[in-house]
């Protein structure tokens, strides 16, 4: 599948509606590299096509998909380059179906944390997960990840707070 092919798909949109990136699984999610086309495109300058890409590849992992070595580099290389909050969001939310070695947890670590303290409580509580659960994947982010609970725990939202309980009983703290 030629990845121009998916983008263009893609550029058409609108940011919000999720029938047409079902539309565009649908029709896309089944041919060769697809994975790695979206992973080339979570980045992208054009909102919708992170936005998308993002929303897409979530979906993926979701229903059990696995990104290999390379895609998974890829993505991570990528990450500080993802503006849109809700992209960051979608990626939040898939890190938990990713094995993330060890070399890059600095990587993932940095981009989290301003994400801790983003104006926007959904992102803080799927950025706090995101943080615990690769703590359960690298024990050298365990201590992060219990300040950040605790953190979270005094957060002003009742959706972070939540998330933080909920992940205290992840993490048996």
């Amino acid at each position: 599948m030629p990845a121009k092919t998916l983008k263009s798909a893609l550029q058409a949109f609108d940011g919000r509606d999720t029938q047409y990136l079902h539309a565009i699984e649908q029709r896309f999610g089944s041919l060769p590299a697809y994975v790695s086309n979206l992973v080339g495109l979570v980045s992208d300058k054009e909102v919708a096509l992170s936005i998308g890409s993002t929303w897409l590849l979530k979906a993926w992992l979701d229903q059990g998909g696995t990104l290999s070595r390379g895609e998974t580099s890829a993505l991570i290389a990528q990450l500080d380059q993802v503006s849109d909050w809700s992209a960051q969001l979608h990626l939040c939310q898939s890190l938990q179906h990713i094995a993330v070695p060890s070399a890059d947890v600095p990587m993932i670590e940095a981009w989290l944390e301003p994400l801790l303290l983003h104006k926007r409580p959904f992102l803080r509580a799927w950025s706090l997960d995101a943080l615990c659960r690769l703590a359960l994947q690298h024990e050298a982010l365990q201590i992060r990840a219990h300040k950040a609970l605790n953190n979270a725990g005094r957060d002003r939202a009742a959706s972070v707070r939540a998330r933080a309980r909920s992940l205290e009983k992840l993490l048996e703290v």
